[in-house]
């Protein structure tokens, strides 16, 4: 069931976490206490219908007491908890889980800039996250063909819906056809931008069929979705 974005921030509102609290409170800091330097195992997150993204997430902690937690959230969607690590009490680090649950399809490429609460107090620490929406392409062609007829090379490119929770098709895109003859390499051979209305998503090209080898259809991706090559699809020519 997807979670509402007021139910999200009402909690934060309230002071509730998200996740689970800790076992106990934990001794108040100085007040110079600062966090800067942060670091992300993936700045960009890709995601489908369904799931949840876990990032890696480090601080450098100037002033902080190492028996500390603080949270980290983006957006007030996504919160985490860092601590002092066990080598560096200096270097503060956690685990940040995005999930799509708490996203509309509004927020795919908007650059979430992400913060440190503790003690009630807000600190940037400079790291930034970015959300995109899964991209899905298939390629279809005959199995067989004799030489000179007419060759149909079709296609569907589909995204990621956060609100439908659903994959659905991605309408006036361009998407890319490549071939690769038998023992070669692809190359590109036409363009063709995806179908809207009721066949949104769909691509496809006629040719003449000259010689046997395996078709392809490629998206380079948008602002807001993540690009993406279709598995492979090979026809003899005889």
């Amino acid at each position: 069931m997807r979670i509402t974005r007021v139910v999200a921030v009402t909690a934060l509102a309230l002071g509730l976490s998200l996740n689970p609290a800790p076992a106990h409170a934990e001794p108040p800091v100085e007040s110079s206490c600062q966090f800067s330097d942060g670091t992300l195992s993936d700045t960009t997150v890709i995601l489908g219908a369904t799931g949840i993204v876990p990032v890696d997430l480090a601080v450098t902690a100037t002033g902080c007491r190492p028996n500390t937690a603080a949270v980290v959230e983006f957006a007030e969607l996504f919160r985490g908890e860092i601590h002092a690590t066990t080598d560096d009490p200096t270097r503060w680090a956690g685990t940040v889980d995005i999930d799509v649950d708490y996203l509309y399809n509004k927020d795919a490429g908007v650059e979430w800039p992400g913060v440190v609460i503790l003690n009630g107090e807000s600190s940037d620490f400079g790291a930034t996250i970015t959300v995109l929406r899964d991209s899905r392409l298939t390629t279809h062609v005959p199995s067989k063909v004799k030489k000179g007829k007419k060759l149909h090379i079709a296609g569907y490119l589909t995204r990621a819906d956060w609100s439908r929770i659903a994959y659905s098709g991605y309408e006036n895109q361009l998407v890319w056809l490549q071939f690769r003859p038998s023992g070669g390499s692809y190359k590109t051979i036409s363009k063709f931008r995806s179908r809207r209305g009721i066949q949104a998503g769909s691509v496809y090209e006629n040719l003449k069929a000259k010689k046997s080898g395996c078709f392809r259809w490629k998206f380079d991706g948008s602002s807001t979705t993540d690009s993406v090559v279709s598995k492979a699809d090979c026809t003899t020519v005889h």
